[in-house]
């Protein structure tokens, strides 16, 4: 005869799995801020960020028109109007200090002589760096890492784990 003994688990303890998660979300906003800082670390124009943690969601973002131009791009060509009297004077050349797709900055900017015009100019648009999606691709695998571990541990910390 067989005998049959039934396996009454210890209460679950979700508090264990929520514990390891945060703490999987902690790392990864911290990730994608070293990797956005990477963005502008040759600009003198430096964002200001909003950072924000709530258990296991997270934000990092800027609503920095500047940097949300460069990001996301501008439609070109548009007219750059002259403001009060006088000539609009810039300089003749200009080499970007950002790629797009490229979670990146290097040295940078405007160049060469001066160039005076009247009336307005015609600015050919900003081509989108794509910045958070590139952030994005680059934190996601290290978030399902995390992830993955922190509900490994969490449920054996839990008591739940089969095998040990």
């Amino acid at each position: 005869m067989v005998k049959m003994k039934p396996i009454k688990p210890a209460p679950f303890k979700s508090a264990a799995i929520h514990k390891r998660m945060v703490g999987a979300a902690k790392r990864t906003v911290a990730l994608a801020e070293k990797e956005f800082d990477k963005t502008t670390a040759t600009w003198d124009h430096k964002p200001a960020w909003v950072k924000s943690q709530q258990g296991i969601s997270w934000a990092y973002y800027t609503v920095d028109q500047i940097y949300n131009w460069v990001s996301l791009g501008t439609a070109g060509p548009y007219p750059i109007p002259k403001a009060g009297p006088g000539k609009l004077a810039f300089p003749s050349g200009y080499k970007a200090k950002t790629t797009p797709n490229v979670v990146h900055s290097s040295p940078g900017g405007s160049f060469g002589p001066t160039v005076f015009v009247t009336g307005q100019v015609m600015h050919p648009g900003i081509e989108a760096r794509n910045f958070d999606t590139a952030v994005a691709k680059f934190v996601e695998p290290w978030w399902i890492k995390w992830t993955s571990d922190a509900i490994k541990v969490g449920v054996r910390e839990s008591g739940h784990s089969i095998g040990g």
